[in-house]
């Protein structure tokens, strides 16, 4: 008996869970003006080691392949401004500010074909989105 009550709420709370999640990526990662602000901010911060065009060059490629190697080992946005916000830039890791840090990853993710929207990426909202289902 306790099975099969806790079956269908346990079915409930898991559908909700993702449910959420795909509603958050259907409408996009990001907004345009959150992409633009974070192309500025890769130029003058990120460009030296990743590249201009995001293909490598000191540190990692953030684009095409390499981005999706990335993203297989970091399957949820929050992982990845984690690692923006502690590491980077490499010259003073930690400098952006939580907001810079979410419109470099804006950015990235725009140029890696993820689609915007209305909503912001936060740290709030990252949480929940899969980037293995983006693209």
């Amino acid at each position: 008996m306790r099975n099969q009550i806790l079956g269908p709420a346990a079915a409930i709370a898991f559908s909700a869970m993702f449910s959420s999640a795909a509603c958050a990526q259907a409408n996009g990662y990001f907004t345009l003006d959150q992409a633009t602000a974070g192309a500025d901010i890769y130029a003058n911060k990120c460009a030296s080691c990743h590249g201009a065009q995001m293909e490598g060059y000191i540190g990692p490629s953030l684009r095409g392949h390499a981005f999706q190697v990335i993203t297989s080992r970091q399957a949820t946005a929050d992982r990845l401004l984690l690692i923006i916000s502690r590491n980077e830039p490499q010259d003073n890791p930690g400098s952006l500010t939580d907001e810079q840090d979410g419109d470099v990853l804006a950015y990235i993710l725009q140029v890696n074909g993820y689609p915007a929207g209305k909503a912001k990426l936060s740290a709030f909202t990252a949480r929940q989105l899969n980037l293995t289902a983006g693209r």
